[in-house]
């Protein structure tokens, strides 16, 4: 038995709708966890972003 394929407007809200439903569970996960759990992220979120750009390099880009 073939699946209904959903309309293409129901695609394109999905498409449009994802990025800000992500960025709220995002934000309400980060109000449950305290400093300790943000200041990890934060350290967490750095290395990772200095070891994808510039390989372990930092790079000042105002220099």
């Amino acid at each position: 038995m073939a699946t209904k394929r959903p309309t293409t407007t129901t695609l394109k809200w999905c498409q449009q709708e994802i990025g800000p439903i992500c960025e709220g569970m995002s934000m309400v996960v980060k109000s449950q966890i305290g400093y300790g759990g943000r200041a990890a992220d934060r350290k967490i979120r750095r290395a990772v972003l200095k070891n994808i750009v510039m390989a372990g390099e930092e790079v000042d880009p105002l220099k």
